[in-house]
């Protein structure tokens, strides 16, 4: 008799448990997931914490966190699983009643990109071992992975010539909001340039005088289509890398810049592309859009793109092109654009599986106008 009303009790415990524990587990627990960067370059680390908090006096003695991460990133210790082009990684808790526990991990970012957590699996089970319970909860939290950045003081001839053909090119304009001061009226010079009302306190005729400037703006034009058989994925890695570290070097060098590509970016889905500007602000700016560029889709072929920009500012800009488009119909574009006195260069990544196949093309023999880009590719 007594066995039977101990079973009674314990199958009225049971039920009585797994009912509270089905109602309530839910109940104040939170589950944070955050990249404690906002941006990091290719090769540094990154931090991620994972905060987990049980506002309730029912204790959780087991509980498993689980959120999907990119498989470019390696953690220290991981315990992860391969889910086709991602990785999930787990963690195991056990909370008190009112307790809050936070846990950081430490990846290094090996590729570009821009990487996002925006769910976390969250699973236990009741106190005998019986029942899984699961939820799935929403999360907002991303990093922005910058392209590798690339020595380019060997570039440092090839700009040199760039900007001095530039300037040569380019007449002198003034800054008429500059003023440096009134002279006496000669001839030749432009109504537009008498102070009335000195002229009118004085008696005689004068002018304001301006500072000149020889402002160079840079339209920096990517190309996603790549002409060589070899190494198409690692050249266009390097064509993005280029773009972020020539940016660099010219606004750092107070240089206007804008971007221009046939990239697509992988939020907007439209054409990854930076309005000019200047500054370190704008260098940032330059490395998000392309952080978003997404090597597997383009939208307009270079000439158009170029043509586009030339038939917007004319000779205005200086128009620097990042391509692996080695065929003599690129070459001869360019050619067309130089002889009508539009400043029209590019950069020319290659890797040297592929070095035979652009010697043939001619195009190594236009240094004055073409740099090409010896890229360091893995075998």
């Amino acid at each position: 008799m007594m066995l039977l009303i101990a079973l009674l009790a314990a199958f009225i415990i049971y039920h009585m448990e797994m009912k509270m524990f089905r109602h309530l587990w839910e109940k104040g627990l939170s589950v944070d997931i955050l990249f404690l960067q906002k941006g990091i370059n290719v090769g540094q680390t990154g931090m991620i914490q994972e905060t987990v908090s049980n506002n309730k006096r029912l204790p959780l003695p087991i509980l498993e966190v689980k959120f999907a991460t990119s498989p470019d990133f390696l953690f220290q210790k991981e315990r992860t699983t391969s889910v086709t082009d991602r990785f999930y990684k787990k963690d195991l808790f056990s909370l008190k009643g009112r307790q809050r526990t936070v846990v950081c991990h430490e990846f290094k970012a090996m590729k570009r990109g821009y990487f996002s957590i925006d769910e976390i699996d969250v699973l236990t089970r009741d106190y005998f071992f019986s029942q899984d319970y699961a939820v799935r909860v929403k999360n907002d939290t991303a990093i922005y992975v910058y392209p590798k950045k690339l020595d380019t003081h060997i570039l440092n001839p090839f700009f040199a010539q760039m900007m001095g053909d530039v300037v040569t090119r380019r007449r002198v304009e003034e800054d008429l909001f500059a003023f440096r001061g009134i002279r006496e009226y000669r001839p030749g010079d432009s109504m537009r340039r008498i102070n009335w009302k000195n002229t009118a306190h004085t008696g005689h005729l004068l002018v304001n005088m301006y500072d000149t400037t020889t402002a160079i703006e840079v339209c920096l034009l990517l190309d996603r289509e790549i002409r060589l058989p070899f190494d198409e994925e690692e050249i266009s890695e390097e064509l993005i890398s280029l773009a972020s570290s020539v940016s660099s070097y010219l606004l750092e060098n107070g240089i206007t810049v804008g971007l221009h590509s046939n990239y697509t970016d992988i939020m907007t889905k439209e054409p990854v592309t930076v309005k000019d500007g200047m500054g370190r602000q704008h260098i940032a700016q330059i490395d998000r859009a392309l952080a978003r560029a997404n090597p597997k889709e383009h939208s307009l072929n270079m000439e158009e793109l170029l043509r586009g920009q030339v038939q917007s500012h004319g000779k205005k800009k200086c128009y620097l092109i990042l391509s692996a488009n080695y065929t003599m119909e690129f070459l001869e574009h360019l050619m067309t654009y130089q002889k009508q006195g539009t400043p029209v260069y590019a950069i020319m990544p290659y890797s040297a599986r592929n070095l035979k196949k652009i010697q043939k093309t001619g195009l190594m023999e236009h240094r004055n106008m073409i740099y090409p880009w010896c890229a360091e590719v893995e075998r």
